[in-house]
């Protein structure tokens, strides 16, 4: 949050180049893909993309766009990991193994629990036109970032996955 992190400004500088790294990577490999389910999981992967960048662009400083962004991103996550996955296990000509449909499961799991098994950060602070500082009354362990970060980062370890297998194929 701006004004509460001296280094907001690299935080949410790096969802945003994230973000749109995000976007042209799936843009790249999506054309590998065969059958009509690559235009579904292209359409959510792509949200996932830009909604990231949102994210970055939008920051808890202004906590009503921010949450459409990130709620975006989740869901869109959710959705395109899963999609990918279901695309990988049963394409009968796909170039992917059919190991790198768990990581992405996995992913998947991650924003299911994000979003259905977390408590919101709070009804009264999100319904502030301006957010109270957070570093205020923060219990030692909170499990909604901590499963966001989960999140977050089975996602980036989907990417790394998938780009790895796929780099090891043009060589």
């Amino acid at each position: 949050e701006i004004g509460i992190s001296k280094f907001a400004w690299a935080f949410n500088g790096g969802l945003i180049a994230g973000g749109l790294l995000l976007t042209f990577f799936v843009l790249n490999f999506v054309f590998l893909m065969e059958g009509w389910v690559r235009f579904i999981f292209l359409g959510a992967a792509l949200s996932t993309g830009l909604s990231g960048t949102l994210v970055g662009i939008l920051p808890m400083n202004n906590i009503g766009p921010h949450i459409v962004a990130a709620m975006t991103f989740f869901y869109s996550g959710m959705f395109s990991t899963f999609s990918f996955s279901l695309y990988v296990l049963f394409q009968k000509r796909s170039i992917y193994p059919k190991w790198l449909s768990f990581p992405g499961i996995l992913s998947a799991l991650a924003f299911f629990a994000l979003i259905f098994l977390t408590k919101p950060i709070s009804s009264e602070e999100s319904q502030l036109e301006v957010p109270s500082p957070f570093s205020q009354n923060r219990p030692s362990f909170w499990a909604t970032p901590f499963i966001e970060w989960i999140a977050v980062l089975s996602i980036l370890l989907w990417v790394i996955l998938v780009a790895g297998y796929y780099l090891t194929r043009l060589k």
